[in-house]
């Protein structure tokens, strides 16, 4: 777990790398942390479930740019 070069080992960290870091008006940051958090649900149905509530969120498009797909 975290051996990947997009892992965070904690928020110190995470402002470390931020410092210098410039977004592009184009570009949008995003952050997840679900890997392996709820083992024993089948990965299929939560990710149908999550788009499913996605979909029907009207709200979405005011809170973010990123599309039900790229969530």
């Amino acid at each position: 777990m975290g051996k990947t070069p997009y892992h965070i080992k904690n928020s110190q960290e995470f402002v470390k790398e931020l410092k210098d870091m410039k977004i592009q008006p184009h570009e949008v940051m995003i952050s997840m942390d679900v890997t392996a958090l709820f083992t024993s649900i089948p990965r299929d149905k939560a990710l149908k479930t999550v788009k499913n509530r996605l979909e029907k969120d009207n709200t979405l498009p005011q809170r973010t740019k990123l599309s039900v797909d790229d969530i």
